[in-house]
C-alpha cells in the first residue's frame, strides 16, 4: 500500500508548498501603537466580528459596517483551523525611508498562528520551538527553512528597532468613520490600551528584571492593645524575600469631644 496516499500531510505539502504564515515583529517604538489602541472597545469588537474573528457583532455596536454574509464556521486566515473564537491580527507595511507604518489588512487568526506571528513574545515565554514547529507545519517547511525565516525576521526587527514610525490608518477608514479613530489617544496617558500580548510581554520583561517589590502586611500580632506589628518585605521578581523586617507601630487615638 502506498504510504503517501494515506498521509494527508505529505500529500498537502507535496502539492501546495505554500508560505502563507510569516513572522511579523513590531518595532520597539511601535509597541502599543496599534488599531486596538486608538478605537473604543466596542469598535474593536465590531471589527473582530466584521473580519470573521467572531460570529456575532457586539450588542452595543454603534457603527454600521458594510454588509457581510453570516460566517457559520470561523477559520484562521493562515492555517484554516476552525475555532469558536479567533484573534484579529493587524498586518502592516513599513516604509523605512519615510518612516511610515501602514495598516494593510485585518485578518482572523488562531492562537497558534498568532503566537508564531509574535515570535519575540514566543521567545519571552519559552515557546519559540512550538511556534517554529507550527510555522514549519503550516508552510510545509523544514526546520532549517523555518529557522532561516525567523533569523531574517529578527534581523529586520533589529534594523527597525529604534525607528519612530508614523501610523497610516487610511485602510481602517474604509470600514469605520474617521471620528471613531482616536490617534490622540496615543499621546495622552490612559489605562492600558495595548493588546493582551503586549501586556503579557511587558509583564514578562518585568519578571526578568532586577526590580524589587516593597510589600507591607499587617500581622495581627498585638503585644499591647494599641500596638500593631507590621511586616515589611523586599521581594525580588522570583518571589524571594531579600529582607524582612517587623516593625511595631504605636497608634494614638484622639478623643472626640
Amino acid at each position: 500500500m502506498n504510504s503517501r496516499r494515506n498521509n494527508p500531510k505529505k500529500q498537502r505539502c507535496s502539492s501546495e508548498q505554500r508560505s502563507s504564515l510569516t513572522i511579523e515583529l513590531v518595532p520597539a517604538f511601535s509597541w502599543q501603537r496599534n488599531v486596538r489602541a486608538v478605537v473604543a472597545s466596542n469598535t474593536w469588537e465590531g471589527l473582530r466580528w466584521y473580519f470573521g474573528a467572531t460570529q456575532f457583532p457586539p450588542p452595543d455596536l454603534s457603527i454600521v459596517f458594510p454588509d457581510r454574509p453570516f460566517i457559520s464556521k470561523l477559520k484562521c486566515a493562515y492555517c484554516e483551523t476552525e475555532q469558536k473564537k479567533l484573534d484579529l491580527h493587524e498586518e502592516w507595511q513599513y516604509d523605512d525611508s519615510r518612516q511610515i507604518q501602514r495598516l494593510v489588512d485585518l485578518r482572523p487568526i488562531c492562537s497558534k498562528c498568532h503566537l508564531t506571528k509574535h515570535m519575540g513574545y514566543a521567545n519571552t515565554i519559552g515557546r519559540a520551538d512550538e511556534a517554529l514547529q507550527h510555522l514549519s507545519k503550516v508552510n510545509c517547511w523544514t526546520k532549517r527553512q523555518a529557522k532561516a525565516h525567523s533569523d531574517r525576521a529578527f534581523a529586520v526587527w533589529e534594523a527597525r528597532a529604534f525607528t519612530r514610525y508614523t501610523l497610516d490608518l487610511n485602510y481602517l477608514q474604509r470600514y469605520i468613520p474617521s471620528t471613531k479613530i482616536h490617534l490622540n489617544w496615543l499621546e495622552s496617558p490612559r489605562t492600558w490600551v495595548g493588546s493582551r500580548l503586549d501586556a503579557i510581554l511587558w509583564a514578562n520583561r518585568l519578571l526578568d528584571s532586577d526590580a524589587i517589590i516593597m510589600d507591607t502586611e499587617t500581622t495581627g500580632l498585638l503585644s499591647k492593645p494599641d500596638v500593631e506589628v507590621i511586616e515589611l518585605a523586599a521581594i525580588d521578581m522570583k518571589g524571594g524575600a531579600s529582607i524582612t523586617v517587623y516593625v511595631s507601630l504605636f497608634t494614638k487615638f484622639r478623643k472626640r469631644l
